[in-house]
């Protein structure tokens, strides 16, 4: 929904044609710039360099770049207020001494990806003034936002092509694949957010939302975390409790 980010999707994304994939290279970017120890400064030199090239014109009539401040870090600081809203949803919640940290660490990737220090709000509640700010001024509704939340319903989006049988169960996978992304998206939005794109959301929606939450709390810590989490992020946590095993014995 930011006019910037919108354009550069618009014009240089294969979100459309290769969904799934793109997924894939987002995600993997993500888990590498948190999880990836010295490959984070790699992906960060890596992800800077990519986006050098990204710049047009915007639905404005305006230049853009894919690397102008605000845009580049307003990527960045979303999927922080996206972690705290799915933490909240689908964890147990973060106390806030845990929020202050995760914010803390937070912005140190925010630097290692670039990102002006100026440009990263000095703590959480300048940051929470700051998403606000954002939602309320800056967010649109655009073409590409519209286009994403129409590809999350899944209609014409094919089986991802890296799950096995997933052309044969994709009829009966769909409909809750589609319930998991699109009515998440639209239920974790700001109210702002869902207001300017136009959307409806009721009681009964939230309510459905929130037992889906209910039975992914209760069912996760069920599946073993080898399997649960991305392989990086799962050597991590387990390399950081090694860590602390020997702090703890010497």
């Amino acid at each position: 929904m930011h006019p910037v980010i919108s354009a550069a999707v618009e014009d240089f994304s294969s979100f459309r044609t290769d969904p799934w994939g793109r997924l894939d290279r987002t995600v993997t970017s993500l888990v590498t710039q948190v999880f990836g120890g010295p490959a984070a400064v790699a992906e960060g030199r890596r992800l800077r360099e990519v986006h050098r090239s990204i710049r047009g014109v915007g639905p404005h009539g305006s230049r853009y770049s894919a690397l102008s401040a605000e845009p580049y870090a307003w990527t960045h600081l979303s999927n922080f207020d996206a972690a705290l809203v799915m933490h909240d949803l689908f964890g147990n919640g973060l106390t806030p001494e845990q929020q202050r940290r995760l914010y803390a660490e937070w912005r140190q990737i925010g630097t290692t990806l670039g990102i002006p220090d100026r440009n990263l709000p000095a703590d959480l509640d300048a940051f929470h003034y700051y998403v606000d700010e954002m939602t309320r001024l800056r967010l649109e509704h655009t073409r590409t936002s519209s286009d994403l939340l129409r590809m999350l319903a899944l209609d014409d989006v094919p089986p991802p092509p890296s799950l096995p049988l997933a052309r044969l169960l994709w009829p009966l996978a769909r409909p809750l694949g589609r319930f998991m992304l699109r009515e998440t998206t639209i239920g974790t939005l700001p109210p702002t957010a869902r207001e300017k794109l136009g959307l409806q959301w009721s009681a009964d929606r939230e309510r459905r939302l929130r037992q889906f939450a209910a039975v992914v709390r209760a069912t996760a810590p069920l599946v073993p975390e080898r399997v649960r989490d991305y392989p990086m992020a799962y050597r991590a946590k387990q390399a950081a409790r090694r860590y602390q095993a020997l702090q703890r014995h010497g």
